[in-house]
């Protein structure tokens, strides 16, 4: 039984790992209609993770695809998870400097004070960055969150 159970999980694991990987390279090619083609099959757009735990919003959120990043949230993406390092969407889009995306990220619930595991918050991110905008946005957003820097 146990068996039968790990190849289960591992034939998941497979089935989303290959996902993600075509996930991605559709926002490469920069194909938002197919990204959401794929994303109806999956009938959730959290469940392709890739190793790192990257979830397909936060990689939307890297390559600074707004219209990919407005469908999966519209589907239901989780604007707070976090990848194996406790990054999360608006980590990303604070360090690539996608204002537009990371104002959008705030506006539906991400929280300007996830902490990564090596303690850095969106907005620790986006002073480091100098990036008064998304600062702005977060200390608006979250008036008592105190920067690490």
């Amino acid at each position: 039984m146990k068996k039968i159970l790990l190849l289960a999980v591992l034939l998941s694991n497979l089935l989303y790992g290959a996902e993600i990987l075509k996930l991605v390279s559709l926002l490469d090619l920069n194909d938002t209609e197919a990204l959401e083609m794929q994303v109806q099959n999956l009938n959730d757009a959290n469940a392709a993770r890739e190793d790192n735990n990257k979830t397909v919003l936060m990689y939307a959120c890297w390559v600074g695809n707004l219209e990919a990043v407005k469908y999966l949230v519209s589907k239901g993406a989780d604007v707070n998870a976090q990848d194996s390092g406790g990054a999360t969407a608006l980590h990303l889009a604070a360090w690539k400097g996608h204002n537009t995306i990371a104002l959008y990220l705030l506006e539906n619930g991400a929280s300007g004070s996830s902490m990564s595991k090596d303690g850095m918050t969106p907005l620790d991110i986006a002073l480091m960055k100098e990036n008064k905008e998304i600062a702005e946005a977060i200390e608006k957003a979250a008036p008592k969150l105190k920067p690490l820097l």
